[in-house]
């Protein structure tokens, strides 16, 4: 789908269109919501498959035992931004239907959001390290949220941190268990 609300839709990436809207993997009741796809994502058609995803990806299956597969992945925006810069409030607002469609469809029981723009574009709230695996009901969208810091290098590179991202996912894998979300 080529969307043109935004001056950042219907732009090619080496060829590619883009946006990146989901995993597609529409029988899943556990959401994941990051920010904006990545130029990997774009190449690849799909979201958070960068390096910050391949992060993600070993740290849910070791301290999860989940795998990609088990999850519905997402973002707040659906495109690529210039140079992988943050959103733009107008671009939030713009893929604000797209996200709260493919939540609609989705109905999930739990959205996990990676990062505080994910977290503040599902529940309002700013702080990511304050509310970091700790649960927040978003009134906005009517489901439960997982706050995590966002997986990327920045973050992980740095021993604690990576810590404590890893110490998040445990934390989610005893929620969903404590839940019966699987």
């Amino acid at each position: 789908m080529a969307c043109d609300k935004c001056p950042i839709g219907r732009k090619y990436i080496d060829g590619n269109l883009s946006n990146v809207f989901s995993n597609m993997n529409v029988g899943k009741k556990i959401v994941v919501v990051g920010q904006n796809p990545g130029k990997e994502e774009i190449i690849r058609r799909t979201p958070f498959i960068g390096i910050s995803g391949k992060i993600f990806d070993e740290c849910i299956k070791e301290y999860a035992n989940l795998t990609r597969e088990d999850l519905y992945i997402c973002n707040c925006v659906s495109c690529f931004t210039p140079d992988n810069r943050k959103p733009t409030e107008l671009e939030f607002t713009n893929c604000s239907e797209f996200l709260s469609a493919q939540l609609e469809i989705i109905k999930p029981k739990l959205v996990i959001t990676l990062g505080g723009v994910a977290l503040r574009v599902m529940t309002g709230l700013n702080g990511i390290t304050k509310y970091h695996a700790n649960p927040i009901f978003s009134n906005k969208y009517k489901v439960t949220v997982f706050p995590l810091l966002h997986p990327s290098p920045l973050n992980t590179n740095r021993p604690d941190k990576k810590a404590e991202f890893c110490e998040g996912i445990r934390k989610l894998r005893e929620y969903i268990d404590e839940q019966q979300l699987l």
